[in-house]
């Protein structure tokens, strides 16, 4: 469906919140190129985890939204009050200096204003730094996902699924939600 659109002259326009500077380029061939390169920088084992085509895809749904710096994005998904980080990535040598909590803390905001009561993600069980992350923000461990990564050595790793729940009784509803899981 996209190539046709672009075939007849017309463009997608992704829903891609901006952070205050430095941002990259209006558009989104501009944006979803510098995202598959970041990602590509993350990720040099599975260079095809995001090309520029699914980008453009994901985001010309109603559903789904990007926060964007010249170093690193996420992408995520709303469906009702549910919300998926499906990648937050940041550039190796732009790392440790608040950029991904920055973008995290953005991306959060936004799926909440779009009606999300809590946002789910996978990670990484030997993500140190990830999890360190997403535990700042308020994220907690409701399960996992066996061999859920394939490692470059051809082996597979597990995955932590984890959840960041908003509103009033942010606790209550995780600690709700670590007891489900027991």
């Amino acid at each position: 469906m996209a190539k046709s659109l672009f075939a007849s002259g017309q463009r997608l326009q992704p829903d891609i919140v901006e952070l205050r500077e430095n941002v990259l380029p209006d558009g989104p061939v501009e944006h979803s190129a510098r995202m598959a390169e970041i990602a590509r920088a993350c990720w040099p084992d599975g260079a095809d985890r995001w090309t520029p085509a699914m980008i453009e895809t994901l985001l010309a749904s109603d559903n789904a939204f990007a926060v964007c710096r010249p170093d690193g994005f996420a992408l995520l998904r709303v469906s009702g009050e549910e919300a998926e980080l499906l990648s937050l990535d940041v550039l190796p040598e732009a790392r440790r200096r608040g950029l991904g909590s920055e973008i995290l803390r953005e991306a959060l905001h936004e799926a909440q204003a779009r009606g999300a009561c809590e946002v789910y993600l996978e990670v990484d069980t030997e993500n140190a730094a990830a999890l360190a992350l997403y535990d700042r923000a308020g994220f907690v461990t409701r399960g996992t996902r066996k061999r859920y990564y394939r490692k470059p050595d051809g082996t597979w790793g597990d995955a932590l699924v984890m959840a960041r729940f908003f509103g009033s009784d942010d606790t209550d509803r995780a600690q709700r939600a670590e007891r489900s899981d027991s």
